[in-house]
């Protein structure tokens, strides 16, 4: 009886790990900048991003006929809550179909949710506040393998 427990106790906790593993990787060509900025985002732009969880195109930024696409393959995401935040960081590369150098924007939310956008930062009209990672009060929802780790000792 005490080794069916056991097991089952094994089996209960490796579960857990899985489910709270979530690892997002934002893969993006090219050298990486350094800065990273958070936008807390207004409930119309959080709307727009939420409906791009059910459909494929873009969600454009005010006054740019450009904006953010959901990044491919992700899963489940109508099961995610609306967005509330994003994180995003850029990198530079060259293209060579147009002979030239290339600015790509990758951002992730405070729900997981990868997005992709070429040539432009988000507008900061879609945000309430927009602040760069580093600042006092700014959260980061896309962490660097090169960022401090504050956990246990």
């Amino acid at each position: 009886m005490s080794f069916n427990r056991f097991i089952s106790n094994v089996i209960c906790i490796t579960g857990l790990l899985l489910i709270s593993s979530n690892t997002y990787a934002l893969h993006m060509l090219g050298e990486l900048q350094p800065q990273r900025y958070t936008y807390y985002l207004t409930s119309e732009y959080a709307q727009k991003l939420n409906l791009l969880r059910q459909q494929d195109g873009y969600a454009t930024y005010p006054q740019s006929k450009r904006g953010l696409s959901r990044a491919i393959g992700q899963q489940n995401l109508t099961e995610k809550p609306q967005p509330k935040a994003m994180t995003c960081i850029s990198s530079i590369w060259y293209n060579d179909l147009s002979k030239q150098q290339q600015l790509n924007i990758g951002c992730i939310d405070d729900t997981g949710m990868e997005y992709q956008s070429a040539h432009q930062w988000p507008d900061s009209s879609i945000a309430t506040r927009v602040c760069q990672i580093g600042e006092a009060g700014c959260e980061a929802f896309l962490v660097m393998d090169s960022d401090k780790w504050n956990g246990p000792k």
